[in-house]
């Protein structure tokens, strides 16, 4: 039988979750862990430091979500950086997305924007990128 932590039998609330993230990977099997990585996936600059110690950041290319939801197919050519045969057409997908029976509340907002501020910074100055309107 599976262990499952007893907090992790009921649906929190999201700001709830977000403070028990923590806890819940700390203590959880990796596999049931990843269930509770609401903000933990979020840090993309420390994926990116581990990615280049093994490819050089130039053999790297990233791109902003909003970017490849709106001109996906110009993403797509953007890997040319890399001196590689077109890939062949693929119809777009969408995964992983759905509405939400709620919005953030203003108290959520700002307990993310504590949580990702020094990270949007950070990817600022390592993309140089403008972040700005993911605080906002």
């Amino acid at each position: 039988m599976e262990h499952v932590a007893p907090e992790t039998a009921r649906a929190l609330a999201f700001l709830q979750a977000l403070a028990a993230e923590p806890e819940r990977v700390r203590t959880l099997p990796l596999e049931q862990a990843k269930r509770f990585t609401y903000a933990d996936r979020g840090f993309y600059a420390q994926q990116l430091k581990r990615l280049w110690r093994y490819f050089p950041q130039e053999q790297t290319i990233v791109f902003k979500s909003e970017e490849l939801l709106a001109a996906p197919r110009r993403a797509r050519a953007d890997r040319d950086f890399l001196d590689m045969a077109p890939f062949p057409p693929i119809a777009d997908k969408t995964v992983h997305a759905r509405e939400y029976d709620t919005t953030m509340t203003t108290d959520e907002k700002r307990y993310l924007i504590g949580v990702f501020e020094p990270e949007v910074r950070e990817l600022e100055r390592l993309l140089r990128w403008d972040c700005s309107a993911w605080l906002a």
